[in-house]
């Protein structure tokens, strides 16, 4: 289908009409001389888009509400109850900006279009510079956090690094400054306009160089660390089984006096091997229950940027493609037809959908950059946390704190490694127990050694049914049960000995 001149047909606009040069040029949708109305969502969504978009705009609303709640629970609450950590007000404020970004047009109530055939950009609308800015900048900012959670985790884990002072310098140039470099940049090369939605998206120039690759590489590094750290944890779990059930028989058959002659004629030597394999088990369970934040955190921002990403980096290539072709393309043809046939949108709909646009994407789009906010707070809120602030509010008992994996004291795994005794002044005197020769390693005589939870004896565990207190402030990665000793039915609880 072709227009020519000044005969085109409704609903088609002559370009000879509009010539003021002002908005985004690039942003028309035109074929010869015709060009199509502004904005485009008008003709190629149905009329429940407008609703869809407001709908994303109240929860962001939402969003930045639970976000600001949190922002205020680490400043008023104290570190043990609100578990306040840079990582996690860095990764909070990033979900703030990028609320913003889809707040400022339900405040402002800005006009997508300069005129009826060209949209607004950046040079042209003030709100559509400022919603494009937060979106690119909190975008990119909470990529690089959950980024640097990421690489925290996979450091302290992995690496026994513990020099929190340069990382924390490092995490912040890293957690603003790339953010910052990139959204500048993206604005001043790529540009902002209204393309289909309320908010102002990055132009189809240089989009993926400038903007969308960085994403997905950080976004991808982030999954990649997470991963590699959860199956290091695996990997260390199975070689201790491994070696520890190779080195089994001879250790129960060896001299010492603690193993039982019984184990050597009656069939039970591995079960000290089997406590063991149910001890480093603790140990990576542990690890797995106070990573899980981190876990989900990543794998939800590596959901959401390939949806972001593949949604827009989709859409650009999809108008420069449906531009450079023209209302000739046979795609196209039969939609703009339909258009001027019947004048109806609603009956060309499903013609509408060829041009590669889809309302159902673009919505949901929305939708999920609206519920950031409101993740990262279910995510990182605690029910202490929230209990602390009635007992601000109402006055009442203190609770105990809980562990947070990011607050916990750097070490190294030690899956292999005996739960070894600590001792305090006038307390109870180290245990020696049988079961540190299944765990090679350093052995409870000493009196610094520390159990990896950090908190009382192994006697303690063995003689109480309750487990050991939690210390704040000397909370490690690892922790084991109890229970995973009481499994063993051949261990003296009275004196931790194999029997």
């Amino acid at each position: 289908m072709s227009f020519s001149g000044t005969s085109c047909p409704l609903p088609f606009l002559s370009r000879d009409n509009y010539t003021s040069g002002g908005g985004y040029i690039g942003g028309r949708f035109c074929s010869d001389e015709c060009c199509l109305p502004c904005p485009l969502t008008e003709l190629v969504y149905s009329d429940a888009f407008p609703t869809h978009e407001l709908a994303a705009e109240w929860l962001s609303v939402v969003s930045l509400s639970s976000s600001v709640f949190l922002l205020l629970t680490f400043l008023i609450l104290a570190p043990e109850k609100s578990h306040r950590h840079y990582l996690s007000v860095g990764l909070t404020v990033a979900n703030v900006l990028l609320q913003l970004a889809l707040i400022v047009p339900l405040a402002s109530k800005p006009s997508m279009c300069y005129d009826d055939i060209t949209p607004n950009d950046m040079y042209s609308d003030l709100s559509c510079a400022f919603s494009g800015a937060l979106l690119l900048w909190g975008g990119m900012a909470s990529v690089c956090w959950v980024l640097s959670r990421s690489l925290w985790t996979h450091l302290r884990v992995c690496w026994n690094i513990s020099d929190t002072r340069l990382f924390l310098i490092a995490s912040h140039i890293f957690g603003w400054g790339i953010p910052t470099i990139l959204t500048a940049v993206c604005m001043k090369y790529t540009g902002v306009s209204y393309r289909l939605t309320i908010v102002c998206l990055p132009n189809d120039k240089h989009t993926f160089t400038t903007y969308f690759g960085w994403m997905i590489a950080f976004a991808s590094l982030a999954f990649i660390l997470q991963v590699a750290t959860s199956f290091y944890c695996l990997y260390i779990y199975l070689m201790n089984v491994w070696k520890t059930h190779s080195s089994s028989p001879s250790r129960a058959t060896g001299t010492s006096s603690e193993l039982p002659t019984s184990a050597t004629t009656g069939g039970t030597w591995d079960k000290p091997w089997k406590a063991t394999r149910q001890q480093a088990w603790a140990r990576v369970r542990r690890v797995f229950v106070l990573q899980w934040r981190n876990i989900t955190l990543c794998l939800l921002v590596i959901a959401v940027v390939a949806m972001l990403s593949g949604v827009f980096v989709s859409l650009n290539t999809s108008l420069a493609r449906d531009k450079a072709r023209g209302f000739r393309a046979k795609e196209i043809a039969g939609w703009a037809a339909c258009l001027v046939i019947t004048q109806d949108k609603n009956k060309c709909l499903p013609l509408a959908k060829q041009l590669g646009i889809t309302e159902a994407a673009i919505s949901a789009s929305l939708i999920v950059c609206a519920l950031t906010g409101l993740k990262n707070f279910l995510l990182l809120m605690r029910w202490s946390t929230l209990v602390a602030w009635y007992e601000l509010l109402r006055g009442g008992r203190k609770r105990r704190d809980s562990e947070d994996f990011l607050n916990a004291e750097p070490r190294r795994i030690t899956f292999d490694q005996p739960l070894e005794s600590e001792t305090k002044k006038n307390d109870l005197s180290p245990v020696d127990s049988p079961l540190s020769e299944c765990f090679p390693g350093r052995g409870p005589e000493s009196t610094h050694n520390r159990d990896s939870l950090g908190g009382d004896s192994i006697q303690h565990r063995l003689d109480s049914d309750t487990p050991a207190p939690i210390h704040p402030g000397r909370t490690s990665i690892f922790i084991e049960r109890p229970s995973d000793l009481e499994d063993n039915p051949h261990l003296d609880k009275e004196h931790g000995r194999v029997i």
